[in-house]
This record gives structure tokens, sequence and C-alpha cells, in this order.
């Protein structure tokens, strides 16, 4: 997942082109690529696989790994090491992708929040300078200095536009490709955008994950436009309490221990201002592949003040399409059930179903898959139940 030469991709997409042919493949995705973490036993279990497999298919001996599932991958999750690798994980599986894989988007808001719908103010947009100072200062000069050092930090500063989930409820598991949906504007032909995925901690600890890197080239100066890119595919598991952290960069430097002071991808020697849109109708979002049943349906609001009442507030924006927000209090710990129901009174949607903490909650219902009319949502726990009527109108 971390190889600095290799992207995971375009391994899994050959292994899906001679899987059709063959019958003797075999995939491992974990770290132990170009400057990714050395995990010992990681490294111990790809060799004996690969020297069983040789010994199975070309020595002829029966080393029953043909009877074993095809796919292993590892997930990286906190803690880290004291040498700052991330505990690893295996999991096995006799296809790919993983079953019940939920691309999540989370929505870039104005105030450095990231939500889980749009968001619903009308014009939004923050500026990411391509901070380059000094024009004498070639690609040749940085590639003498190593993309690194005294001069090249002169020449180059890095700038980074910051969005941050609250803090999660439960672990979240990503497994496969993120992808970057902008809407962008930049006033030169060519500049950089880098999104850096982060894990951070209560302490505001960041703990660096993956990214995807665009360059845009031949771009019309003044246009709005989209750009539409993948990432580097990775598993990781982000843990309940802490949250996941997107930056937006010109330059993408990591706090990695490994080669975390140099620019993964070679910097754009132009400077530039560049635009990125984050209102209700240009809503630019990082997409994740989450595990069903681990996504951030619901997360905590508020200042984690005890309420004192159960209370449902009204959806918005309501009416809606295709997606609204729904926040709710609820003032002692207990099940907590909060469904949407059609106008004949069958449920259509679960939006929460599970043991919950008292405090102020927000969760997204999404109407995509239904017909515009009125719904109502109801709220329960133990002791209380109240309802809300929405419209969704398409």
């Amino acid at each position: 997942w971390q190889d600095h030469y290799f992207r995971a991709n375009e391994g899994i997409s050959g292994y899906a082109m001679y899987r059709a042919k063959k019958d003797a493949e075999k995939l491992y995705l974990g770290t132990g690529g170009h400057y990714s973490d050395n995990i010992g036993s990681e490294w111990n279990y790809q060799f004996s696989w690969i020297t069983r497999w040789f010994n199975e298919l070309l020595k002829g001996k029966r080393t029953g790994i043909l009877r074993e599932p095809d796919i292993t991958y590892a997930y990286s999750s906190l803690p880290m090491d004291l040498n700052g690798y991330f505990t690893w994980t295996q999991r096995t599986l006799s296809g790919w992708p993983p079953e019940g894989i939920t691309p999540v988007k989370f929505y870039l808001s104005i105030d450095g929040s990231l939500l889980y719908a749009p968001p619903t103010v009308s014009t939004a947009s923050q500026m990411l300078l391509n901070d380059y100072r000094d024009s004498t200062y070639t690609f040749s000069s940085a590639f003498w200095d190593g993309f690194r050092g005294a001069r090249f930090d002169s020449a180059f500063h890095q700038q980074s536009l910051i969005f941050q989930t609250l803090p999660l409820g439960k672990n979240v598991d990503w497994v496969g490709i993120p992808t970057m949906h902008l809407f962008v504007n930049s006033d030169a032909e060519k500049y950089p955008i880098n999104v850096q995925i982060y894990e951070v901690d209560p302490s505001g600890q960041k703990y660096f994950v993956n990214r995807i890197n665009h360059q845009g080239r031949n771009n019309v100066p003044g246009i709005l436009h989209v750009i539409d890119a993948d990432g580097n595919a990775h598993a990781h598991q982000f843990k309940m309490g802490n949250s996941i952290r997107i930056e937006l960069t010109n330059l993408d430097k990591t706090n990695r221990k490994l080669r975390g002071n140099y620019p993964f991808v070679v910097p754009v020697f132009k400077r530039s201002q560049t635009w990125v849109s984050m209102d209700l109708s240009h809503s630019s979002y990082i997409e994740l592949p989450l595990v069903s049943g681990t996504l951030p349906k619901t997360i905590a609001i508020g200042s984690g003040e005890i309420p004192r009442e159960l209370k449902l507030e009204q959806n918005y924006p309501n009416p809606f399409n295709p997606s609204t927000i729904i926040d709710y209090s609820i003032p002692t710990s207990g099940h907590v059930s909060l469904k949407v129901y059609d106008v004949l009174g069958r449920e259509v949607a679960t939006l929460v179903d599970e043991y919950q903490q008292s405090g102020i909650y927000r969760t997204n219902f999404d109407g995509s898959t239904l017909s515009s009319g009125i719904y109502t949502y109801r709220l329960m726990n133990d002791n209380f139940m109240e309802m809300k009527k929405m419209i969704l109108m398409k």
C-alpha cells in the first residue's frame, strides 16, 4: 500500500486480468514495498507465501497453498511503534474487492469541517497557493538539492487547506482506492493539488495514511472545472474517538519518518492561486471506500454537555434532494432508534439502531432511491419517542 515507486492499484488490476485466464494466482496487499513500514511478520508471511507457491507450481511439491484463500491483505492502524510504523493486521479473502464496500463522500466545508452531506451555503471557496517564491530556482536546482534542504525550502513553501471530521463514534475501515472530486478555478495553466489523508487522535497528533495526487495541465485560467482523480489504494482502520483529516496541499510532504521530508511528487515550478469551491452547487469531496458496518453514518456533535431532554430537530435542508441532515439529542444512554417511514407507515430506512451515550448527534439521510413525497422520521429510546415530517422533492 505504501510503496513509493509502484501503486497497489495496478497490481490489483493485473491480478484481476490474469486471474481470468488461469487459476493459480495469489495476491498480497499490505506493507513491505519501497520505503514502506518495515514489519518483520509481514515480510516473513510474504516470502513464505512466495516460496510455497514456487515449490507447489515449479517443483511439484505439495504445500497446500492452492487450497488457501487467494487474497491476503493487511490493514494499518494505530498505535505506531517506536520506529513510526503502524500496527498491521491481516485478513484473507477469496475475491476482490471485499464484500460490503460502500463509497462514502466526505464533503469539504468552508469552516474546515468534513461533512457526510453536501454543504448548504450558496457560495463558498478557499484558495490554495502554490507558494513558489524564487523563479531562478529551477527543476535542475531542486534535482541537485534532492528536493530538500535550505535552498529548496526557501524557494518552496508548503501551503495547506485543512478539513477534519468530528470524533468517530466507532472504528471505521477503509479498504480500496480513494478518489477526489473537486471544483477548482486556477489562475495558471499548470497547478498542483495534492490530497493527504490523516488520522488525528484527541491530542491533535496526526498520522499520515495515504494520498491522492493531481497536477492540472493545459488549464484555461479563470475557468471553473472539475478534477476527478484516483489516489493510492490502501487499507486502514480509523479508531473510535479519533478523526479523519484531509489536507489539500501544493507540496506533498508528510510527517512520515520514512521520506516524510521529501515531496512525493515533483512540485510545480510556477506560482499559482487555485480556488476550491465548497458550496451546494459545486460540492467538492473526497471519497473513501469503507466497509459496511463501520460506516460513520452518525457522529457526535456539540460541546459534550448532557442534553436535558430527548429532542429531534427538523431536518435541513427541507425540502431536500436527495440527502438531508438530521440532528437529535438524547439525555440518557441507551438503545437509540431513528427510522424513516413513508406516508403509508412503511419503514424505508433505518438510520440509527444501536446503543449510544447521552449527547447530541448528527446523521445523514439519503433519499436517492426513493420517490418524491412526504416522509416521517421517528426517534426512539427506552423511554421517549418523537416524530417529524420532511419533504423529498426531486
